[in-house]
């Protein structure tokens, strides 16, 4: 999870980068999310696979993937001012809902609707 490889030269924190220029062309910044998949830790439809993992992945439990989630949606809807949108790509499991639900209030309510 950085850019290491990338190429990109970023000051500290990209995110705090692409905001920061979007606001800078009045453009209202909003973030893409997705639960429903991620490679590096193993997860498809949002939930963690077992088995043989592939090179470059690690695992990781359902509980664990959770609270990953939930800890970079609250640093992303915390530490970047009034956002337009957050996108939720693939949805997200039932069960994380009310977690959701409780951060978008928390952080963003005007764009709370579960």
């Amino acid at each position: 999870y950085n850019i290491a490889n990338s190429g990109f030269s970023a000051t500290s924190d990209i995110v705090r980068d692409f905001v920061t220029i979007m606001r800078k062309y009045d453009i209202q910044p909003g973030f893409y999310y997705t639960l429903a998949s991620n490679y590096y830790l193993n997860v498809i439809k949002g939930k963690v696979i077992g088995g043989k993992l592939k090179p470059g992945q690690v695992q990781v439990s359902q509980e664990q993937y959770d609270q990953i989630v939930l800890a970079q949606l609250t640093e992303l809807w915390s530490q970047y001012g009034e956002l337009a949108e957050i996108w939720f790509d693939g949805g997200f499991p039932p069960e994380l809902e009310p977690a959701l639900t409780s951060l978008l209030v928390n952080y963003s309510a005007q764009h709370a609707c579960p």
